[in-house]
């Protein structure tokens, strides 16, 4: 196995882009895991899952048994959305956030602990979010 690059890198996945910056010295890489039925991952007062986009995890680049919960640098994430979410969000009078599912509850990132943007469909059609903390790999999905 060759070794890594280090610096930024760039994970695509259908609809998602995670950059991740070297973790102090660690080499990692990110993954996509298996997305649980979303059944299994029910809505609450505060978000109603619209659409699951993936369920990714940021691993030790040798050792991908070993899942990162903690990021320093911070990770950014850009997801993109499509016109369905925003009316199904639109439909029941809600604006279209995006959430993690912690194993109990979905967890809404914001503006306060992300630094979460919508960008509107003129300038790319993405949410955008900065995580510095989190589960280690949450199935990801928007909703209202």
């Amino acid at each position: 196995m060759s070794e890594p690059l280090q610096g930024l890198k760039q994970y695509n996945f259908f609809g998602m882009t995670v950059t991740v910056p070297d973790q102090n010295g660690r080499w990692v890489k990110v993954i996509e895991k298996a997305i649980p039925p979303l059944s299994s991952m029910p809505g609450s007062a505060a978000f109603t899952p619209i659409r699951v986009l993936a369920n990714v995890a940021v691993v030790d680049f040798y050792d991908p048994d070993v899942i990162l919960k903690h990021f320093d640098p911070p990770i950014k994430i850009e997801v993109g959305y499509q016109t369905q979410d925003l009316f199904e969000a639109a439909r029941v009078a809600r604006r279209l956030k995006l959430a993690y599912w912690d194993g109990n509850q979905w967890v809404v990132f914001t503006d306060a602990d992300n630094n979460f943007s919508l960008l509107p469909p003129t300038t790319g059609a993405v949410g955008e979010v900065t995580i510095s903390d989190w589960i280690g790999d949450p199935p990801i999905a928007w909703g209202s």
